[in-house]
């Protein structure tokens, strides 16, 4: 909107000048005259701004034709009973709920979205194993174009107590719920670039990549509205890059869009410096 008000001053200003000749000692003053006008102009779309319009992904998903689409899901936790595996999931629900909101036009996309839940115990694989989870994916590739291929989702022990037993205590909002995202590739991401090595050291930061598969952690309420979008449908980020975004955050979580100040405050906790507690950041991530 910034934007569209500096264009409308700077045109009434145009078609002012183009008609009188201002003294150069009314320039100056002039500037508040063409800003009023510019608001004035403006109003109408203040007052009565234009509807937003669904995003290209939401309205493909959301059409009659489009069944399901979603993720392959495993469960490699074996230890929790029936009923705390059924609270895990009804918790997973509610945060994938919880990142619809605010979606224009999702009533008939999020409906459709689904986690294909494995279980990776029957399949062979041991708790807690992502090379096990990769290998099994990549063995049983989805063949619906609308379920990733990329990467899959993947629930171990510690991504379950996070919504089991989450923090009793309200910190910075650092431990959250979350899943695992696993990328299907085997191919290892290349190391980071002198520059990037360089400020990691003057920051502290740890870039030694972690053994195993490429994953990162994420919290349900991002899997559709960032991983799915922006990974998936538009493959605009892979899943390494992902996971460079995630390792930002001083629990490697990823969180999608932030500001400077929030990552000066991770980078603040990161480094564990005495007596500085990251301030409470007022942007919606």
């Amino acid at each position: 909107m910034r934007s569209v008000l500096k264009t409308a001053v700077k045109e009434h200003k145009r078609a002012y000048e183009a008609e009188k000749k201002v003294p150069d000692f009314m320039k100056a003053p002039m500037a508040i005259t063409h800003r009023e006008f510019g608001h004035k102009h403006l109003q109408p779309q203040f007052e009565a701004p234009l509807a937003l319009e669904a995003e290209g992904w939401v309205r493909e998903l959301g059409k009659d034709e489009m069944e399901t689409f979603g993720f392959v899901a495993y469960r490699v936790s074996y230890k929790e009973s029936d009923d705390n595996w059924a609270e895990f999931l009804g918790k997973v629900e509610q945060g994938v709920e919880l990142g619809w909101e605010g979606v224009v036009g999702a009533e008939g996309a999020k409906r459709k979205a689904m986690l294909h839940w494995v279980d990776g115990q029957a399949v062979g694989i041991a708790e807690g194993d992502l090379e096990g989870v990769q290998r099994h994916f990549n063995s049983n590739i989805p063949s619906s174009p609308t379920v990733s291929n990329q990467l899959c989702i993947v629930a171990t022990p510690d991504a379950v107590s996070s919504f089991l037993f989450p923090p009793t205590v309200k910190g910075t909002g650092d431990s959250q719920p979350h899943l695992l995202a696993v990328s299907a590739s085997t191919t290892t991401p290349p190391p980071p670039s002198k520059k990037d090595s360089a400020d990691a050291a003057s920051h502290s930061m740890d870039m030694t990549a972690p053994s195993g598969p490429t994953a990162f952690k994420i919290p349900p309420r991002l899997l559709y509205t960032d991983v799915y979008a922006l990974g998936v449908y538009y493959p605009t980020l892979s899943v390494a890059d992902f996971a460079a975004l995630a390792a930002q955050h001083p629990l490697r979580l990823y969180q999608g869009s932030s500001t400077g100040v929030r990552r000066r405050d991770w980078r603040t906790a990161r480094e564990g410096a005495v007596g500085v507690t990251p301030r409470a950041s007022k942007e919606v991530l």
